[in-house]
């Protein structure tokens, strides 16, 4: 009854407690979020005036459209236009409504793209043998602009919302619990890439599971897995709603944590650290204690480049474990104010290395797959110069650039 009291002020969610969080906060960004871009609408219609006149009143929504009046044109147009929605007559020379609808539903990338008839078939029967070749809806000519534009807007909202929470929910490692690498770096470059990444603070936790390979021998993969999960499910629960946590590999995860301050990111790492040490995890029972290994890299070192952020996080999480483990390392970037920068030495012996080719690339893993594919990696450089090989790559290319000899660097 309180449900449909709400439906009835126009409420645009209502919710029952208990309360998820995640889940709030996930439909408040669909409502914030659907109506951002132009929505996008494939017109398909022999009749040329017909075309224009549903185009007119779906541009008066403020929607983009794109009008075809061949039939076999429609792939082309999809691939090009890439709509959010197909609005099409039934009757049209070359080909019918029916089978366009079967010929894009084989299409893999339109396989859920609603799709809408406006036709003047009256026919009930018709109609619906027509929604049954994969259609989504069937309007009446001639059709009112309030109708048409309310039946496309709905259709497209839904679709979109939709697609997103299959796209969130099939984003989950099935045994942590936590995001795929996939989703985790897609988030990040959003965050990097917005309009406030200037006024971003804290940063991304490398976190690795310092004991799993002693789990492993000890309890086999299934032992592995359980604590995986346990693990999962306490990251969780100590991040806030904003934060997205993800398994990075086979023993670590990756949390992007945004903070009003740069110390909050080390509170929680420490936080992490400790609810670890303080809990009773299934491998307790074979002597095995886990800690974690964290590394943190902070957006206020690196607002450029997501790949770079991620890469120092995962140098301060091997910092961590080469001090003994169970601890967590800030990543502090090296800046050239060496001795030999102050002899001046410093960048034209990096030109030199550069210029006789004493430079080697090699591949950083940053993540992989369940089955150990390596899918996400950075191509870091390394010079083989001894005075200058604990250069970092973002100092090697900065002396590349103000010395004008960054073509050095893309030979590689």
């Amino acid at each position: 009854e309180l449900r449909l009291m709400a439906i009835r002020t126009n409420v645009a969610a209502y919710y029952v407690a208990p309360i998820d969080s995640r889940t709030i906060a996930q439909e408040l960004w669909e409502l914030t979020n659907l109506k951002q871009r132009q929505y996008r609408v494939l017109v398909i219609e022999d009749d040329i005036s017909q075309a224009q006149f549903a185009s007119a009143i779906l541009q008066s929504a403020g929607m983009k459209t794109l009008s075809i009046t061949r039939p076999l044109q429609v792939l082309d147009a999809l691939a090009q236009f890439k709509p959010d929605l197909i609005l099409m007559d039934l009757y049209m020379p070359d080909a019918n409504g029916n089978e366009l609808t079967m010929v894009i539903r084989e299409h893999p990338d339109f396989v859920v793209t609603p799709i809408v008839f406006l036709s003047g078939e009256k026919n009930r029967e018709k109609q619906l043998d027509a929604l049954s070749y994969g259609a989504d809806d069937f309007l009446n000519k001639p059709v009112s602009p309030t109708q048409l534009i309310s039946t496309v807007s709905n259709r497209i909202k839904r679709s979109q919302v939709l697609q997103n929470r299959t796209s969130i929910s099939t984003s989950r490692d099935p045994v942590s619990g936590l995001y795929n690498p996939g989703y985790f770096f897609e988030q990040l470059d959003d965050l990097m890439s917005g309009d406030q990444a200037d006024l971003l603070h804290g940063g991304i936790l490398h976190i690795h599971i310092d004991k799993l390979a002693k789990v492993r021998q000890a309890e086999g993969e299934e032992g592995a897995s359980r604590l995986l999960a346990e693990l999962g499910t306490l990251v969780t629960q100590q991040i806030e709603v904003q934060d997205v946590a993800c398994r990075l590999n086979d023993n670590s995860f990756g949390v992007i944590a945004s903070r009003p301050d740069d110390n909050n990111i080390l509170q929680l790492a420490e936080k992490l650290r400790a609810e670890v040490e303080q809990n009773l995890f299934s491998c307790s029972t074979a002597g095995v204690t886990p800690t974690l290994s964290i590394g943190i890299g902070l957006f206020t070192n690196q607002r450029d480049e997501a790949s770079i952020l991620l890469l120092e996080a995962a140098r301060a999480c091997k910092d961590a474990q080469q001090l003994g483990g169970n601890q967590s390392c800030v990543y502090s970037p090296v800046v050239l104010s060496t001795s030999l920068a102050a002899d001046g030495q410093l960048a034209p012996l990096i030109i030199e290395s550069l210029t006789h080719g004493d430079i080697r690339t090699f591949f950083q893993p940053l993540s992989e797959s369940p089955d150990k594919e390596i899918t996400h990696f950075e191509l870091v450089l390394n010079l083989m110069t001894p005075e200058v090989s604990g250069v970092s790559p973002q100092d090697i290319r900065e002396v590349a650039r103000q010395a004008e000899k960054l073509s050095l660097l893309d030979r590689r």
